[in-house]
């Protein structure tokens, strides 16, 4: 079994191959270890996942 933090990882790599991804706040946290402002989470999307758009 993974730890939380490898599990991240993992996840952090599956997200590029993801077209819809529909999280809140506390998902980005436990998985992808994700933790930001609402405002910032889709500056940080793009800026560690390199996502595309954004609705």
């Amino acid at each position: 079994m993974l730890s939380k933090e490898q599990a991240q990882v993992v996840m952090r790599d599956f997200m590029q191959y993801v077209d819809v991804c529909i999280a809140n706040d506390e998902d980005f946290e436990a998985t992808l270890g994700i933790h930001a402002l609402m405002e910032t989470y889709l500056q940080v999307l793009i800026r560690l996942i390199r996502i595309k758009r954004v609705c």
